[in-house]
């Protein structure tokens, strides 16, 4: 069983919350992810 192909996507909702909602995008892309999700706000 391989892993090399891992892909992981980083939630907004919960991460880098010291930084505003509209901020946490590029801090995510700064990091290595490539994918983001978000629970809330809605």
């Amino acid at each position: 069983m391989g892993f090399t192909d891992t892909r992981f996507n980083v939630n907004l909702s919960i991460l880098f919350t010291e930084l505003s909602l509209l901020e946490r995008p590029a801090a995510a892309r700064a990091a290595g992810f490539t994918a983001v999700e978000l629970w809330w706000p809605w």
